[in-house]
């Protein structure tokens, strides 16, 4: 009689942005000085991560120090390896696997890509959002993920540009991430 069920609930102090965290992560991985682009998500033909890496190679072309981290595995790895290997940009893009330690990514993170086709919810969005990420992510992810005014959806019907537009314009800088905890 005595308790509420929070539908997908998890513990939002796991996700608070560490400046601490963010800076070991960037020196672990060469990140410094970089503006980097983060995505999470198995690696399948849902997640879209063949569309991101279009709209990482549109997007070089105007933040040369940029980086695309991209995190998790799944069926497509390989497939995404693949398309790695032959990226013009191949040396600015880190196929990290997985992690057990995703707020620290988070934290290391500039802004949160996800190109989802579909999602039942999209928690890896939420995620980004509590580590105070801005979110851009594909129109077909559920509005429910929204916890504040740091998500912009876009069509992926729309070219790459737009989506790459839209990251250039959205960075935030790091003082403000434990605003939208």
């Amino acid at each position: 009689d005595n308790f509420q069920v929070l539908i997908n609930g998890f513990n939002v102090r796991d996700y608070i942005y560490s400046d601490n965290e963010r800076r070991e992560i960037r020196k672990a991985l060469n990140l410094e000085g970089c503006f980097v682009i983060g995505h999470a998500g198995r690696f399948n033909n849902t997640k879209n991560q063949a569309f991101l890496l279009e709209v990482f190679k549109e997007f070089v072309k105007v933040k040369s120090n940029a980086i695309l981290l991209l995190v998790g595995t799944g069926p497509d790895f390989e497939k995404i390896k693949e398309l790695v290997s032959i990226h013009p940009n191949k040396d600015k893009i880190i196929l990290y696997g997985e992690s057990s330690d995703m707020s620290g990514l988070y934290s290391a993170m500039d802004i949160f890509v996800f190109p989802s086709k579909y999602e039942g919810l999209g928690l890896v969005a939420v995620a980004a959002q509590i580590s105070g990420l801005p979110c851009v992510v594909g129109a077909a992810v559920p509005k429910e993920i929204v916890g504040g005014n740091n998500v912009t959806f876009i069509s992926l019907k729309e070219s790459v540009s737009p989506w790459a537009n839209t990251i250039l314009n959205l960075s935030t800088s790091t003082e403000k991430r434990n605003d939208f905890y």
